[in-house]
């Protein structure tokens, strides 16, 4: 069937051929070789590293011809969901621990607030913490949220899994 053609056979045919091609044309002018990227006359390159045949013999990096196409298979829907569910998981576990770290920042306020208020007896002080435990009850809730469509995707995911085990 086809043989792999390496580097220096690449160099040894194109070197023949060039040399048929001189005895043919005795008399001419050489044309100009075209450049090989570096590489020496025994298809390695100035680093020492083999160079491809194709860019031996036309002096590009690549053969200018196309090479055919492998299809790609095309990936089940259940694969898709699966995939879509665990960058969705990703994402959210990200938020969770962000909406943590917010959580824990807003609670140390809420209590120097609540410290402050029940020193300073104000009013002005009062409010600023109701306010700060608001803030709190709010990422509170966030979190909760979060945390239930994390449980809700983990629950999918699962369902998804069991149903690529039946397919197979």
């Amino acid at each position: 069937m086809g043989r792999l053609v390496t580097a220096r056979s690449a160099a040894a045919v194109v070197a023949a051929a060039g040399q048929s091609d001189r005895d043919d044309r005795a008399g001419e002018r050489e044309p100009q070789q075209p450049s090989t990227g570096g590489a020496g006359h025994d298809g390695h390159d100035r680093a020492g590293y083999e160079t491809p045949a194709a860019t031996i013999s036309t002096g590009r990096p690549w053969s200018a011809t196309p090479l055919p196409r492998i299809p790609l298979v095309p990936r089940s829907s259940l694969e898709r969901r699966l995939s879509s569910v665990a960058e969705r998981l990703k994402r959210l576990r990200v938020d969770l621990g962000i909406v943590d770290e917010q959580l824990a920042h807003l609670v140390d306020e809420a209590d120097d607030a609540r410290v402050r208020a029940l020193v300073s007896e104000t009013p002005l002080a009062e409010q600023e913490h109701r306010e700060a435990r608001r803030q709190v009850e709010v990422m509170t809730r966030h979190r909760d949220d979060l945390t239930a469509e994390i449980t809700q995707l983990e629950a999918s995911q699962d369902t998804l899994l069991d149903q690529m085990l039946e397919r197979t």
